[in-house]
């Protein structure tokens, strides 16, 4: 161990370590990782050494490291295919390893890049994989400044000062900036493809996994497997299940969607000012009439949707109006839209109270049709739920409450045995998912004399709410029936037991740093995918006005950066080298050293140019001096300028030894090598 002065570099280094370890000991709420933070203090004027083993091992350690938490924030927060709790706890063990590795390389001044920097970017990862704080994020920007500062007064392998590149650096920008948009295009577009094809190579036919079909079929799939991809994100003020597709026709196995027209939706002016949601979605206002959606008991809501489907809109029920961009939309009877293409960002207005009639069509004599090989069973259960006086208001809530006791809600319903799955679910396994309950209560309607109609989308649930947002995974796909009421209209009737339901589905992950910038991404990639470049521009001014201070210290930073990087070439570069002495200013005596200085660098294939001035050519050490010739040479210089720009002529006896000196060089070339 020994007392080492620091570079400017190597001090932005060490704070880079510390903050990071703050932030990592916040996160974490870690003890040891703060008392760990001893080594980056102490590696500002202490350095020790590190057997050759050790070091070795400290730098594959920190890679190592790394990676599993990077691997870990990618598993937890995109393809979660281990349990929550062992990823977040293995990320935890190796922070504190990756925050001990990075000090001890800190304190033995190995290269950053090989071991330092690595290490505490994976012990950051690791924090940001738990739920962030304030202070966590305060301590990130912090070290990131740091960061920024210590890339910026880092040297290069030659141990000179980076010199700064116009154009190298437009074209990494450029680049950089190329390479973002073309992410933003493509992962949207391949992250389902990817999963649909690891789905095919490692499932079987009788297991899928959690997400929304546009077709349903019962008794296919035994069982589901959880999928926590985040499909979208709603924004609104209170949740509401989200309407993909709406069913009308069961043939005993299979549903089949509303057959009826579609209606094209056309431009509205919708009122400013009462919807923020809306107003701040970019795109026409479109409806189902002319007449602009006002009144009473009207919401609104903004959607993201992170892989939209070519003609599927998600959308609450008894929606009026619709604002998206380049997009035309239709709608069926049923209230189901349905865009001419992609729709990644929209907004929707629709009715919480009593107003339905403008917007959905009263139910045809297909929605109280049943299989004709349906189980006598099955409208035996239904004459007795009906009663005799009931209203349908009350069959429909008899027959929800016969679904609450005794059933329950699992992904593993098992092997069907018979070719009526409705039936066999309700009368002998008593237990699926939400297809099952679904199906069974729109058929106990029917047959009770009560329109009613299947329908699938998102459930959205108070339980998922995140900051100002509700995140909806493929988890959340979910069906339920929709029953028409007198006097009240189409009515949602959900029989899943819920909280059999909530149980399986309500175990969310943690939120972080990482969620952040997923949600960050998400917007970003709809904006891109809606509007194109100037879509994606929109989005960045947008997110600068609601998150100002990442926004601002970013920005500082990179002012910052810049600043100090030509504060350093200019310090490097020294005070600005003196003009080339005229020969008026110099004696006759001097002129002759000048001219002497000129011929020996000749000599050595160095010559000096005309515009070049002599102290500067002398000290390059490209000039093939010796290390005696160039001494000379200097003391001669320093007696030039100092009679040419400060009146301080040489002594006749000075003047006679540099003179000597001179000429007692070798004035002949050296043989070439």
């Amino acid at each position: 161990m020994r007392v080492a002065r620091p570079t400017l570099s190597h001090l932005f280094l060490c704070a880079f370590v510390f903050l990071s370890g703050v932030a990592v000991a916040l996160g974490l709420h870690s003890w040891l990782v703060a008392i760990l933070l001893v080594a980056p203090i102490a590696a500002v004027m202490v350095e020790i050494d590190l057997p050759e083993v050790v070091r070795t091992n400290a730098f594959k350690g920190a890679r190592l490291g790394a990676s599993i938490a990077v691997l870990g924030g990618l598993v937890i927060s995109i393809y979660p295919v281990a349990p929550e709790a062992l990823i977040l706890g293995a990320s935890k063990v190796a922070a504190h390893a990756l925050v001990l590795i990075a000090g001890a390389l800190l304190l033995a001044r190995t290269p950053p890049g090989g071991g330092v920097a690595p290490a505490m970017l994976g012990a950051l990862v690791a924090a940001c994989l738990q739920p962030a704080s304030s202070s966590l994020r305060v301590a990130m920007g912090a070290a990131f400044a740091s960061l920024v500062a210590w890339l910026a007064t880092s040297d290069d392998e030659g141990g000179q000062a980076v010199s700064l590149r116009p154009m190298a650096l437009a074209f990494f920008v450029a680049a950089s900036v190329g390479i973002a948009v073309a992410t933003m295009v493509f992962l949207p577009w391949a992250q389902p493809q990817v999963e649909a094809m690891a789905a095919r190579m490692i499932s079987n036919d009788l297991e899928a996994s959690t997400g929304l079909a546009t077709e349903s079929h019962l008794g296919d799939v035994e069982r589901l497997a959880i999928s926590k991809r985040v499909a979208m994100r709603l924004y609104g003020d209170r949740p509401a299940d989200l309407r993909v597709r709406a069913f009308t026709r069961f043939d005993g196995r299979s549903w089949k969607t509303d057959p009826r027209a579609l209606r094209h939706l056309i431009a509205v002016t919708v009122p400013e000012g009462r919807w923020p949601a809306f107003d701040e979605t970019p795109g026409m206002s479109l409806a189902p009439s002319s007449t602009r959606p006002d009144g009473e008991g009207l919401l609104a809501a903004r959607l993201v949707v992170t892989s939209p489907e070519l003609g599927a809109m998600p959308a609450p029920a008894h929606t009026v109006a619709v604002k998206v961009e380049d997009v035309n939309v239709d709608q069926n009877p049923s209230g189901i839209l349905f865009p001419n293409a992609k729709a990644a960002l929209y907004a929707v207005v629709y009715a919480d109270g009593q107003v339905r009639g403008a917007v959905e069509a009263a139910p045809g004599p297909e929605m109280l049709e049943v299989p004709e090989r349906l189980d006598p069973r099955m409208r035996e259960l239904a004459v007795a739920l009906a009663g005799a006086d009931l209203s349908a208001s009350d069959r429909a809530d008899r027959v929800v409450a016969y679904f609450q006791s005794g059933f329950r809600y699992s992904l593993n319903v098992g092997r069907f045995h018979t070719n009526d799955p409705v039936s066999e679910f309700v009368f002998d396994k008593k237990k699926g998912y939400c297809e099952y309950f679904a199906t069974a209560t729109t058929l106990l309607l029917r047959m009770s004399g009560v329109p009613a109609r299947y329908v699938t989308g998102y459930a959205v649930r108070s339980f998922q709410r995140s900051g100002a947002h509700y995140v909806i995974r493929d988890e959340d796909a979910h069906a339920w029936s929709e029953a028409y009421l007198p006097g009240r209209g189409w009515v949602e009737v959900d029989a899943t037991p819920a909280s059999d339901y909530e149980a399986l589905h309500g175990d969310l992950q943690a939120g972080g740093v990482l969620a952040g910038l997923r949600l960050i991404y998400d917007e970003l990639a709809a904006r891109f995918s809606q509007g194109g470049v100037w879509g994606l521009l929109r989005g960045v001014g947008a997110l600068a006005m609601a998150h100002p201070i990442p926004f601002g210290l970013a920005l500082v930073a990179f002012v910052v950066s810049r600043i100090h990087r030509r504060w350093r070439s200019r310090s490097a570069a020294g005070p600005p080298a003196p003009s080339l002495p005229t020969p008026a200013a110099l004696s006759p005596q001097m002129r002759q050293l000048l001219h002497r200085i000129d011929a020996l660098c000749a000599a050595r294939s160095s010559p000096r140019p005309p515009f070049r001035a002599p102290r500067e050519h002398v000290s390059d050490p490209r000039v093939q001096l010796a290390d005696a010739e160039r001494s000379i040479c200097l003391r001669a210089v320093s007696g030039l300028y100092a009679q040419a720009y400060g009146g301080e002529a040489m002594g006749p006896q000075e003047l006679e030894a540099m003179a000597t000196d001179l000429a007692s060089l070798n004035m002949r070339p050296r043989p070439a090598a």
